[in-house]
């Protein structure tokens, strides 16, 4: 009769270093990945906020007689100066009268000179002058115009208005912020 003896056996030392490493490696991995996550969870809470900022502005304009929604479009040649100014960094949307904001929340809307610290989302009219031209508008039915919503503007940090992309000499850097455009338009 024969009896077999079998020997315990156990991971080597190089299998584990290697399996240390591997777990290592996917750890750093997923902890990589959190980051990128989270400001995409953000960047699309924001996305749907301005969307309910755009309904709010379009009730608002909807509102407003038709004369007072023409006067706040701005014309292309108008708007492309504004751009020329933006890539400059000489505009500042808190100074442009036909601009308004909104919170955070897109709860609310207001004008650059309220005392609200927490202007986020800035929203604007640009005119679209083949749907319909300036010089219609004493017969037109409708304005046609592009809604442009852009974020952030202002920020208040614990009671501190904070203007993300503005450097302390006033230059304004517009390229970090994020824009959605939205084709509307009011009715007579």
């Amino acid at each position: 009769m024969r009896i077999s003896i079998k020997t315990a056996r156990a991971f080597s030392l190089v299998e584990v270093v290697v399996a240390i490493g591997v777990l290592a490696v996917g750890v750093t991995l997923v902890l990589a990945l959190t980051a990128p996550l989270s400001r995409s969870v953000a960047l699309s809470g924001d996305s749907e906020t301005a969307l309910r900022v755009v309904s709010r502005s379009l009730a608002h304009l909807r509102a407003q007689p038709f004369q007072d929604v023409r006067a706040l479009a701005k014309t292309e040649a108008e708007y492309r100066a504004q751009l020329g100014a933006e890539h400059a960094g000489t505009y500042d949307p808190l100074l442009d009268a036909r601009v308004w904001f909104a919170s955070a929340d897109g709860g609310e809307l207001f004008q650059a000179e309220s005392g609200v610290q927490d202007k986020y989302f800035e929203v604007q009219l640009v005119r679209n002058e083949a749907l319909s031209p300036p010089e219609l508008d004493e017969h037109a039915a409708v304005i046609a115009f592009t809604i442009r919503v852009r974020w952030p503007t202002q920020v208040s940090a614990g009671g501190i208005a904070v203007r993300p992309g503005v450097s302390s000499d006033g230059y304004c850097d517009h390229t970090q912020k994020e824009t959605l455009f939205v084709a509307a338009c009011v009715a007579r």
